[in-house]
This record gives C-alpha cells, sequence and structure tokens, in this order.
C-alpha cells in the first residue's frame, strides 16, 4: 500500500437553510489521509440558535376574563402581570378561542384551530376533518422549529391538545409534548386538574406525589420545577436560549387555593357582581384600556340582578368569588417565582415575555347556582345555592372541587355580555401582555391593534431571527396564518396587520374584519340545547371600533354589511374546517356516537392489574348507565385492608375494598351521597375469588342499582345505588388498581399509600352485562 497524500477530497459547497427542518448538517468531508496528525481537523457542526436570540417565556393562564386582573382593571391583585406591564405594552384587543384545546393549539402552531384539526376540546373531538383532534404534521409546533434551531424547550403545566384517547400507557405517544419538539414536560393533560391530588406526568410517565404533604399544591409544583430547569438549563449551557410555556391550569375549575390568599378577599364582593361590572368599567377607563365612550353590554336574563338573591345566596356567591380571585393571585406569584429565577440568573432583559391572561373568557359553567362541585355539569346536574351557606369555610379547600357562578364569569368579563363558549367578546377576548426590554423602548404603553392568539408563533420566530420552515420533518408546511405583531411595539398608532378573523364553538360563531364584528349566539355555556337551528340562528352586527363592548346591534340598520360579513365568513369557514357545525356536547362524550378512536371500542371486558394507575375515564372501560361486575383473586395474609379497584374520587367515583377485615363497595354520588355495601363476613386468609355485581335499573340514564357482594361464589352483602353519575366520574382523576391513587373515593381510607391493599392481587377484571 503506498503513501496517503495529505489531501481531502473537493466537497460542494453547503449553505445553512434554516426553511427546512431539522437542519441538514454540511457533507461530511473525505480523507486520503492515513494520519490525521498530518490532516487539519474539520469543525464539529451543531446546530445553534442565531446570534443574540432572546429566550422565551409564553405565560397562559385558563379560564381568566378578560377583567379578572388589576392590570386590565378588575379586582384580582396581580403584580407579576403588572411588573411586566411597566417593562412593556399591554394589548387590549387580543383575541382567543373561545374554548381550552383550540386557543392551546393556535397558540403554539400560528395556524387556525380548525385548520390545526382542534376545533373543540379533546374529550369531544369527531371525525371530521377540523375536529378530529388530531394535528396533521404540516402543522408542526412553534417548539418544534424553535428546538431544531438551537433551543432548549420545556412545557410545564396544562396540556390539553393531546387527544384524549392516547392519555395511557399505551400510547400512542405521537402528539405528546416530549415528541412535538419539547425537551421536558411536566404537567396534566386534560381540561383540569385537583391542586391538592394531582394526576402528572414526567414527560410520558406518571408522577408519583406526596399527597399527605401538608405544604403541596400543584401550582407551586410547577413554580419549582419550571425554575429548576431554568437555572440547570443556563448552568450548564449558558449561551443556548430557552423556550418555556408555563401553562398553570387557572382559573379553570376546581378553585383550590392556599387559605391565606383566600384570606386577602374576605369581604371584598359585598357589592355583588353588577356593582363590581361598573367599578371594573371605571377602572378600565382610567388605565387606558377601553375608551371612555364605553358602556357595559346589558346582561343576558339568565344573569341574575344581585339584589334579588337571598342573604344564604349572596353568602355562598360571595365566598365563591373570593376562593376564584385567590387562585387566579396565587397563579400569579407562581409565574413571579419564574421571572425572578430568570432574573436572578442576568437573563431577564434578553427575554421576551407574553404574558396571555386566559385562553378563553371567564367560565360560565357553574351555571348562575355556582357549583361546589364542577362534576354537576359535566354530568347536567342542577344544584341548589342556598343549601351551600354551612359549607363556605370549606370553598377552596380539600373538599371543594366547584366554581363561581356565571354571574362572577360576566362580571370579569367586563366590559362584554358573554363568556367561555361564545364567540363574542367576553368568550374571545382577553388580556395580553408582551415584554422584551433588551428590544421594546417602549414602556408601560397599551396597544389597541387587533391581534390573536395565531400572532404568537410569528411574532417569536420574527424576534428570534428565523424564518418561518416550509418543511418539518419531511412534510411540507401550512403556512403560518398569524402575522408578526413586533411592527406594533414601538409604533402606538400603526395600523394593524391582522384584518379578519373568525370565530367557533359549539356552533357560536363569529367574524372580525376591519373594525366590525359579526356574531351568532347559538348557546350559552349554562344552556342544554341551542337556542334555535343553525338555519334559523339570528347573527348580530356591531361596529367594533366604536363600540368595543358590543352593546348595540347594528344588524337592523345594516343589512348590507351583515350579509358582507356573513360571507366573509362561509368563506374562513371553508378554508379552514369549520363545516360541518356541530353542537352537540354531551353527545360527542360518547366515542362511538363522535366517530373518534376509543381505546376500549366495542370492549365488553377489561382485565387490570397491580401497578396499573392514572386510567383515565377516555382509557377505560365505561361502566355508567348499564350493569356490570367487578372480580378479583386476592390472597389475604392478615386481616385485609386497603383498595383492590378505585374509579374517581373524592367528587365522584366507585371503589371496592377490604374494611377492617370485610369487602366493600362504595358509590360516590357527586360527594354528596355515598351508597355503601358491606360484606356481613370477613375475608379469610389465603386465595379467594372476590366479585360485586351492580344490576342496573330502569331506561335512561343516571339511574341507581342493586349491588351484590360475593367472596368464592358465596354471597355475603347486598345494597343498593340510589342513582348514578350518567356522563363523567371525574376529567381528573381515573382508576388505579391495588389502592387509590389520588383523592379517596371514601372516607373509609386514608389518602395515598397507606390505602393499598394489604395482600396480593393477581388481576381485577371490569366486565360490562348488558
Amino acid at each position: 500500500m503506498g503513501h496517503a497524500q495529505n489531501t481531502t477530497v473537493e466537497t460542494t459547497k453547503w449553505k445553512l437553510d434554516r426553511t427546512k427542518l431539522p437542519i441538514v448538517p454540511p457533507p461530511a468531508p473525505k480523507f486520503t489521509e492515513l494520519d490525521a496528525r498530518n490532516t487539519k481537523q474539520p469543525e464539529a457542526f451543531d446546530v445553534a440558535a442565531p446570534e443574540g436570540a432572546p429566550n422565551v417565556l409564553i405565560v397562559m393562564l385558563d379560564d381568566v376574563g378578560y377583567a379578572h386582573s388589576s392590570t386590565f382593571g378588575g379586582p384580582v391583585n396581580m403584580p407579576t402581570a403588572e411588573l411586566i406591564a411597566r417593562n412593556g405594552l399591554k394589548y387590549t384587543h387580543f383575541g382567543v378561542n373561545p374554548m381550552c384545546s383550540p386557543s392551546r393549539v393556535a397558540l403554539m402552531t400560528g395556524r387556525n384551530a380548525h385548520t390545526a384539526h382542534q376545533g373543540a376540546v379533546s374529550e369531544v373531538a369527531t371525525s371530521y376533518p377540523g375536529y378530529d383532534g388530531k394535528r396533521p404534521k404540516s402543522v408542526a409546533l412553534m417548539a418544534e422549529m424553535l428546538q431544531m434551531n438551537g433551543y432548549a424547550t420545556a412545557y410545564i403545566g396544562k396540556n390539553h391538545e393531546t387527544p384524549a384517547w392516547t392519555v395511557s400507557a399505551a400510547g400512542p405517544f405521537d402528539y405528546w409534548p416530549t415528541q412535538n419538539g419539547f425537551d421536558k414536560f411536566y404537567g396534566f393533560i386534560g381540561d383540569e386538574q385537583n391542586q391538592w391530588y394531582p394526576a402528572i406526568f414526567d414527560g410520558t410517565s406518571a408522577v408519583d406525589i406526596d399527597y399527605e404533604d401538608p405544604n403541596f399544591h400543584l401550582q407551586e409544583d410547577f413554580a419549582r420545577e419550571a425554575t429548576e430547569w431554568i437555572q440547570s438549563q443556563k448552568s450548564l449551557n449558558p449561551s443556548k436560549p430557552f423556550f418555556m410555556y408555563f401553562s398553570t391550569g387557572t382559573a379553570h375549575a376546581p378553585h383550590q387555593v392556599p387559605q391565606a390568599y383566600i384570606d386577602k378577599y374576605k369581604g371584598k364582593f359585598n357589592g355583588g357582581w353588577d356593582e363590581l361590572r361598573k367599578t371594573t368599567l371605571m377602572n378600565q377607563k382610567e388605565l387606558g384600556v377601553v375608551d371612555e365612550n364605553t358602556v357595559l353590554a346589558e346582561k343576558d336574563p339568565y344573569i341574575v340582578d344581585w339584589e334579588t338573591l337571598s342573604t344564604p345566596e349572596k353568602m355562598v356567591h360571595e365566598k365563591e368569588m373570593e376562593v376564584g380571585s385567590a387562585f387566579i393571585e396565587h397563579a400569579d406569584a407562581q409565574v413571579m417565582k419564574v421571572v425572578e429565577a430568570i432574573d436572578k440568573l442576568g437573563e431577564l432583559d434578553n427575554t421576551v415575555i407574553i404574558y396571555i391572561m386566559g385562553d378563553n373568557g371567564a367560565s360560565a359553567e357553574g351555571t348562575i347556582s355556582g357549583l361546589v362541585n364542577i362534576n354537576y355539569y359535566y354530568n347536567n346536574i342542577l344544584d341548589n345555592t342556598a343549601s351551600r351557606a354551612g359549607q363556605i369555610e370549606s370553598f377552596g379547600g380539600k373538599d371543594y372541587n366547584g366554581i363561581y357562578s356565571s354571574g362572577w364569569a360576566v362580571a370579569a368579563n367586563t366590559p362584554f355580555k358573554w363568556t367561555k363558549q361564545v364567540a363574542s367578546g367576553g368568550g374571545t377576548f382577553v388580556g395580553a401582555i408582551v415584554s422584551y426590554p433588551e428590544k421594546i423602548r417602549s414602556k408601560g404603553e397599551v396597544r389597541h391593534q387587533f391581534h390573536h392568539l395565531i400572532d404568537v408563533a410569528p411574532t417569536i420566530l420574527d424576534l428570534a431571527g428565523l424564518p418561518e420552515p416550509t418543511h418539518v420533518n419531511g412534510a411540507k408546511q401550512i403556512p403560518m396564518q398569524g402575522k408578526s405583531m413586533a411592527y406594533s411595539f414601538d409604533d402606538a398608532n400603526a395600523t394593524s396587520n391582522h384584518q379578519t378573523q373568525y370565530f367557533e364553538g359549539f356552533g357560536n360563531r363569529s367574524i372580525y374584519h376591519d373594525g366590525w364584528y359579526a356574531q351568532v349566539v347559538h348557546k350559552a355555556a349554562w344552556e342544554q340545547k341551542p337556542r334555535r337551528s343553525f338555519q334559523d340562528d339570528i347573527w348580530e352586527l356591531y361596529d367594533f371600533k366604536n363600540d368595543f363592548s358590543m352593546s348595540r346591534d347594528l344588524a337592523q340598520e345594516m343589512p348590507d354589511k351583515l350579509e358582507e360579513m356573513k360571507k366573509l365568513f362561509d368563506q374562513e369557514a371553508i378554508a379552514n374546517n369549520v363545516y360541518p357545525l356541530d353542537d352537540r356536547v354531551v353527545e360527542r362524550i360518547n366515542p362511538k356516537i363522535a366517530g373518534r378512536p376509543d381505546l376500549m371500542f366495542g370492549r365488553k371486558e377489561l382485565t387490570v392489574y397491580p401497578g396499573m394507575d392514572h386510567l383515565f375515564e377516555n382509557a377505560f372501560i365505561n361502566t355508567k348507565n348499564t350493569s356490570f361486575k367487578i372480580t378479583s383473586e386476592v390472597t389475604v395474609t392478615d386481616k385485609a385492608e386497603g383498595v383492590i379497584l378505585a374509579m374517581g374520587g373524592r367528587f365522584g367515583g366507585y371503589a371496592l375494598y377490604a374494611k377492617d377485615g370485610k369487602l366493600c363497595y362504595t358509590y360516590n354520588y357527586l360527594g354528596d351521597e355515598k351508597y355503601e355495601t358491606l360484606a356481613t363476613s370477613r375475608l379469610k386468609k389465603g386465595r379467594q375469588l372476590v366479585e360485586m355485581q351492580f344490576d342496573y335499573e330502569g331506561d335512561g340514564v343516571g339511574k341507581g342499582g342493586q349491588v351484590t357482594l360475593k367472596i368464592n361464589n358465596e354471597v355475603v352483602g347486598r345494597g343498593s345505588v340510589g342513582k348514578t353519575m350518567p356522563y363523567v366520574y371525574a376529567t381528573s382523576e381515573g382508576a388505579s388498581v391495588g389502592w387509590d391513587d389520588s383523592s379517596p373515593v371514601s372516607e373509609d381510607y386514608v389518602v395515598g399509600p397507606k390505602n393499598k391493599f394489604n395482600g396480593t392481587i393477581d388481576y381485577v377484571k371490569i366486565a360490562i352485562n348488558d
């Protein structure tokens, strides 16, 4: 073999291309030299963000209304939001979608929700393209784009974009955050979560929380996780920018918060929701949030005047709002911890902070009565306000799963009329704040340009010096439909570059165009049925530029303008997969009716094993409104104690367990009524077959039934269940085998690992008996 020459084979010229992700590295050089010491070492290639690219912190709260925050004239003290606003800009015409999942996917993709196939919340997805919940690969997340351009990425808090049927150990995980651009995910998947007994994931693995820790609160846990992640990133790789999405899930029900925060609001709402609306509007005018000529939109007749309420009703409602306000202030305090961590690292000036007050307006799902348990709403069951007056000291604590009255929701959406779910001002506008000290010269100012959640992703790419990619992971991208907001940072009078935007949710629909707003109120959040058919819906028209609160309907005066807006809505709806409209809600909880995938589809029985927990209802066999049987083989070595199978928790569900050596079955109806069936004899030592048979009685939903307990095929107990929950046990608590993994279904056993069955369990089989 001859001597190799000290040369390299010529390689083609290479240029960094950020429009196709992941970035293709330069071709590897070919060497002919035998000895590495006789060559020039090639430079290692590593993807890096553009020079000077900022860190990014996006904060999104949940179900917080336009007028909740003190920053936008409301009663809730939010010092973090105030601080960021003093260092940045407040956006008063910031559009969101009227529901959670659609807003969140719009934020993360820069595309309209229906284009991303997320026209409704994940739990009621259908098989229609705009609503199937399966975001196409042509709609990549902003996080993917940043990650592939050299950013460290983290998602802390609520995720409501992952398809509900994939939330189990069986996956698939291709829609979970860590497979969609996030290095780190720590949070919950779904619409809501219990702050004291949460079901949390780290990546795709369930996290065991110490529920016995008296100081644990989920929002504080999120702040701890966020600050630790930021600190570790900047410690190990200080030159690498980070992108963090921090979304606590506040103030979605349940409103649960430390007592010290509740005490701050004692007596603050004695004047009621009508008085609060007036005071808030006055504050908004003083802050320049709304024009001096803005008037309050007239309330819907459903929202009764405060003065018509009884004293017990007022007591309950005042406490509800004290708790709800405290919950929001507590969330803001956790955001402060994250901001302070960034500041201590010397990174605050080079960090873009976008603080979005809510994913939709304040929620009226508490109905006019207010609810001590949000599961009443999910099951279409009404509550009685006055009857709860004796419970108000528990509001906000571990025995409370509630939300305030829809009267407070309307007040929290001042100056608007409507709320979450409705495609009108109270459901489609929230306050937003943008801060970037290093680049935004204007401080403490207000911006009135119309913008929308889909504008956030283009803004971040713009500020990071990154092009919008044409391809991501081989998929050609649908271009972002949003526009960068950067043009408005130092020009308060600049014309908005976002002139047209549609909104839709459960058949409620509207469109904004060049200062005009047309809308249909098809169904309010507190209504179980639509007001009329789609064909008979009544459109309204507002001069949004001069009537921000949408107080004067011009439909009769300007029919031609209304027709123009309706045609524009049709165009946008067709282009974005909005049609066909679907106003079904309860029916769509059933996957078979909705036409979406279902892990349990067609199955009549399910066998589960010890170690299986966090099994949410969308990934568990449905035992509602039917007869069913639970059987399990257990081995008893001592006096039997502990849980064999539990579904749900303190606010609704059922459990099969051993109590003082005896087999016991408890059905918990909405946390208010518990039906217990206890065996007459104890479980003996050794291997035994235990059984609970529930025989459903009557036609329709929500009926009761008879319970039979057996040990080794011998009847040992009989009992009855007076009524059952027809649609949902608990959206934030699922099934667990061998213990009750969250809040306890029954007070017969304690919370946490101490309620584990003290014998061994071979299996638990749940079988449906039609």
